[in-house]
């Protein structure tokens, strides 16, 4: 039997802001106040005399609260329940609803409070979201977006459909592994931050500050959010504060911080010695203008203004007062101090000391005008070139030589003023030197007077460098050796004659040398023997003179002609062997004599080949102290027939080799020999001339090996000429 609900009760729910209902022992509502109505959207009709778990079973059983309701009113047991997303019975409504149930008198008391429905609540939420200041996106498992607000589309640079959907490989390209890792981290701990991350958007690269929030259903992790905000400037503004910190601290430069007005602020260790102050506090609130020398001040305000309007200067140059009233020459830049948002806040000025530097500007300005007067007034030609080749300057020197003016010559060519050969001389001589090739300074070449005329010349070049050291370009200083030529010419036709009037005799000489010798190496006559073993080396050592003035003559005025022949390169090497076996036991030596057995032919002149050997065995024998070893091989490699003079001599040094083979040159380990340093010019010459080449290999302290290489002789043109002989 339904009781009525006790009006006193009743009364005291009706205006309660809550919502009441009351049902009975028998499960009948037989009260409910307006709050409940208003919030449910049902009339009191729809609640009062109605069964609770037939009128609403429906919704309580969905909700999981009909066990709560049957344990309460069967068993009295209280409960309280939140629900944030309650679908109301009415309409269907999704609402945060909380409920409280309790047992009085026999009847089930139900308290319930409806909070704003979701819809409002999603509305409150998409209006903070859209409007917030900063950065806001969710990312679910799988690191995409599923949703951003226009602020972070702002900040990325893009809109919003080109990020939804995409994972965080779009801002963090080469991160997404570290991405879902920092995910997984937030959803185990539930948020993470602040932290940063420099991510590239299509406005650049950006240091963005975040903080994450894990986002659940029920108890289940199912995405992200992120709140960010845009630190770039701030991170530029802190790191600008640290370099600038460092700076002042380490700088060897003056460093002045000002305010807005010019009034000293800071200043580093550097400053106090330029100035001469005692400490800080000298300069301190100062005017920055104070510190420059008074007939610069109008300069540095100028300049003042240029930083306001520009942002900076760079380079200008003033004097600067210091505590003793010197003044001092500084370069001195100036930019504007930016807060975080932008604004000026100040100054800072960085000088550096260039006493030093206007010295030597001064000395240098002294150094060019002395070098001006030398260029002009040197009596050698002296003509400065790119490194193409064209004129970029002459001194009067050259005019005079060559009979052109200044401005005819600058901008030409320099083969417009050389012959082809010295210009294709010149041009070998720069493509080696760039290629590193250590070459002598001293060059012969011949240049081009205006109306024709040769002139043969002698030079120095180098190359003119860049402040970096790299070649931009060349210089020629040359002296016109005309008389000098002619001078030479007389006395190479004088040697000539001479030595030809001598060779003949010489050859007398040596041939009763060597018979006396031998008959008196049969009579063992042993003092005999040495003696006519002197006068051998001796006769041969004039003969191997008059042969090199002979032929250094020849090849002087062009006249060196071959009779070239074929012939077998160790008959020469024996007969040469033979000469200077004497000289070699002599000197105490161990000369070695090693022949390939059987090799090709080669056309040669035979004295000349003769003169080759006999001039390099000489200079081993000579030059090998006694006790040591000269050996002297033949061999064939490579379609070339080799023939080596190794010696255990005391070696060349290395700078010494690139001008072994120049004429007159003799290298500082033979200055205590005689000899005049034509022999080894006069072996290139001919091995040249045979269509061969020499090369060398020394060590100082090892002793030295030549090699000469001659081509071999076509096998078939040769042996006809061998079977016409025979």
């Amino acid at each position: 039997m339904n009781l009525p609900f006790p009006q006193a009760l009743a009364a005291l729910f009706e205006p309660a802001p809550f919502g009441v209902f009351v049902i009975d022992a028998e499960g009948i509502i037989v009260y409910v106040n307006p709050c409940q109505c208003e919030s449910s959207r049902l009339a009191p009709e729809d609640f009062m005399g109605k069964h609770y778990r037939t009128t609403f079973y429906t919704t309580l059983e969905s909700q999981g609260l009909l066990p709560l309701y049957d344990r309460l009113q069967q068993e009295g047991t209280p409960f309280a329940v939140t629900l944030p997303r309650y679908q109301r019975h009415s309409d269907g409504a999704l609402l945060a609803f909380s409920m409280r149930g309790y047992k009085h008198e026999g009847y089930t008391l139900l308290f319930t409070s409806i909070e704003k429905t979701l819809e409002v609540q999603q509305a409150r939420y998409e209006q903070l979201f859209e409007n917030a200041n900063d950065g806001i996106f969710i990312l679910d498992r799988q690191a995409r977006f599923v949703t951003v607000n226009q602020r972070f589309a702002e900040l990325a640079g893009m809109p919003r459909e080109e990020i939804i959907g995409k994972t965080t490989e779009l801002f963090l390209p080469g991160g997404f592994a570290q991405s879902l890792e920092r995910l997984e981290r937030i959803l185990h701990k539930g948020k993470l931050g602040p932290y940063e991350l420099e991510v590239t958007t299509p406005l650049g690269n950006k240091v963005l500050s975040f903080n994450a929030f894990a986002l659940y259903e029920g108890n289940t992790p199912v995405g992200v959010m992120n709140i960010a905000r845009d630190i770039t400037d701030l991170k530029r503004v802190e790191e600008e504060m640290i370099r600038l910190s460092s700076t002042l601290r380490t700088s060897t430069d003056s460093i002045v911080l000002t305010d807005l007005e010019g009034k000293v602020t800071e200043v580093n260790d550097a400053t106090l010695k330029m100035y001469g102050a005692d400490d800080k506090g000298d300069l301190l609130g100062k005017s920055a203008f104070d510190l420059i020398a008074p007939e610069d001040r109008e300069k540095a305000f100028a300049g003042m203004e240029e930083v306001l309007d520009k942002g900076d200067i760079k380079g200008r140059e003033y004097h600067v007062s210091s505590k003793n009233g010197s003044k001092i020459p500084v370069e001195m830049s100036v930019a504007l101090i930016k807060d975080a948002e932008g604004r000026a806040t100040g100054f800072v000025a960085i000088s550096r000391d260039i006493t030093d530097r206007k010295r030597a500007e001064a000395a240098l300005r002294e150094s060019e005008v002395r070098y001006r007067n030398l260029f002009e007034n040197a009596n050698d030609a002296i003509v400065s070139a790119s490194l193409d080749g064209t004129i970029t300057a002459v001194n009067r020197g050259l005019e005079v030589m060559l009979g052109w003016s200044r401005g005819e010559l600058i901008g030409l060519h320099y083969r417009k003023i050389t012959t082809p050969a010295s210009a294709a001389l010149g041009e070998e001589r720069t493509r080696r030197a760039l290629a590193g090739e250590r070459l002598s300074p001293i060059i012969e070449a011949e240049m081009v007077r205006k109306d024709g005329s040769v002139v043969p010349v002698e030079g120095r070049t180098r190359f003119i460098r860049d402040k970096e050291g790299k070649p931009i370009g060349f210089q020629g200083i040359y002296r016109d050796v005309s008389a000098k030529k002619a001078l030479e010419r007389q006395q190479t036709e004088f040697l000539a004659m001479l030595t030809h009037d001598i060779k003949n005799p010489l050859g007398v000489i040596l041939g009763y040398a060597e018979m006396l010798l031998d008959q008196a190496r049969e009579r063992e006559a042993h003092k005999e023997v040495d003696l006519l073993a002197r006068l051998k080396s001796s006769a041969l050592t004039v003969h191997s003179l008059v042969a090199n003035y002979l032929d250094f003559s020849k090849i002087e005025a062009g006249h060196l002609t071959l009779t070239k022949e074929p012939l077998a390169v160790n008959s020469v090497l024996g007969q040469v062997g033979q000469q200077y076996e004497a000289e070699a036991q002599r000197r105490r030596l161990t000369l070695e004599v090693r022949l390939q057995d059987v090799l090709p032919w080669v056309k040669g002149d035979p004295l000349a080949l003769e003169r080759v050997f006999a001039n390099l065995l000489s200079n081993a024998l000579k030059f090998t102290p006694a006790g040591g070893r000269v050996r002297v091989s033949s061999a064939q490699q490579n379609g070339e027939v080799v023939v080596t003079v190794a010696d255990t001599g005391p070696g060349i040094a290395a700078e010494e080799l690139p001008f072994l083979f120049e004429k007159y040159h003799r290298a500082a380990a033979t200055q205590q020999h005689e000899g005049v340093g034509l022999g080894l010019f006069i072996v290139k010459a001919l091995v040249a001339a045979h269509g061969g080449r020499i090369e060398v290999e020394s060590t100082l302290g090892s002793g030295t090996r030549f090699a000469v290489f001659l081509p071999i002789a076509l096998a078939d043109k040769y042996r006809s000429s061998i079977s016409a002989r025979l």
